[in-house]
């Protein structure tokens, strides 16, 4: 049971590890700063798991004060990784989101004819000013006169294709759009609930995990001590026993000492 727990520890804790160094380095700028980011990420996860012993054995040894302070810093870093987990799940989702509404082929087509577009645009700006510098400004007038529908054009096609909505072919997408049409709800709320809620579990089952490891180390250490006592104590006793040792005396030894001591007043031995 004990590499039971073991493992369910240091899965859940690279997990939960992994989640935080994840949302970190989305807000690092260059290497150097996501490797701090990351360090500082795995220091507070070792904190954060080596608080919850601590608090326990110290409550159990009447010192609350202190174990209040482990308790108290346990519940504020489990707080951040959950909120750290939940985020990295959900900023993945929503990239994996984007880059599949990006890859479609109806947001293809659009950002291709507005490419066209601004490309006839720019063609149109650049010869009506080759012409206004060479003196032709009549004809470059003309051209100019055909920017603003490309312009209107152009406009209208990136109205469509903010209005395209986000799809996704992913089963969690799926998922949360089915249980968003159920309960009436927006998916991205039920997105975020959800991976909040998986976010808690993981936090909570590498608590319970944590606990039953120390638990069963603080028990295995308490047998190993009770085991080496008792070979000890049964030596002292046999200590004392063999440096106290019973004085006895034979019977006859005794009677031939007080026959020696009472003797007749004509000094003849005593006669049994």
């Amino acid at each position: 049971m004990r590499l039971i727990w073991l493992i369910t520890t240091a899965v859940l804790f690279t997990a939960s590890s992994y989640f935080s160094v994840r949302l970190l380095l989305q807000l690092a700028d260059d290497t150097a700063t996501g490797i701090a980011y990351g360090a500082v990420a795995i220091a507070l996860a070792l904190v954060q798991y080596a608080a919850l012993p601590y608090g326990i054995r110290g409550w159990s040894q009447g010192r609350h004060f202190s174990a209040s302070v482990y308790f108290v810093t346990w519940a504020l870093l489990t707080l951040l990784s959950i909120a750290a987990s939940a985020g990295a799940l959900i900023g993945d989702t929503q990239q994996q989101q984007h880059r599949q509404h990006t890859g479609s082929l109806e947001y293809q087509l659009l950002t291709s004819q507005i490419r066209q577009l601004q490309l006839q645009a720019d063609s149109i700006q650049a010869t009506a000013k080759t012409d206004s510098e060479n003196g032709y400004r009549s004809r470059a007038l003309k051209t100019l006169d055909k920017l603003p529908a490309i312009q209107q054009q152009i406009s209208e096609l990136r109205l469509q294709l903010s209005a395209l909505p986000a799809s996704s072919n992913t089963a969690a997408s799926a998922l949360f759009e089915r249980i968003a049409r159920q309960l009436k709800a927006d998916p991205d709320q039920v997105m975020t609930g959800a991976y909040l809620l998986v976010a808690v579990l993981i936090e909570l089952a590498l608590t319970v995990s944590v606990s039953a490891l120390s638990e069963g180390m603080a028990t295995a250490s308490a047998h190993m001590a009770t085991e080496q006592n008792t070979p000890s104590e049964a030596t002292e006793t046999q200590r004392h026993t063999t440096s106290s040792p019973q004085t006895t005396t034979e019977p006859g030894t005794l009677t031939a000492r007080l026959k020696s001591l009472i003797r007749p007043p004509d000094g003849r031995p005593v006669t049994s």
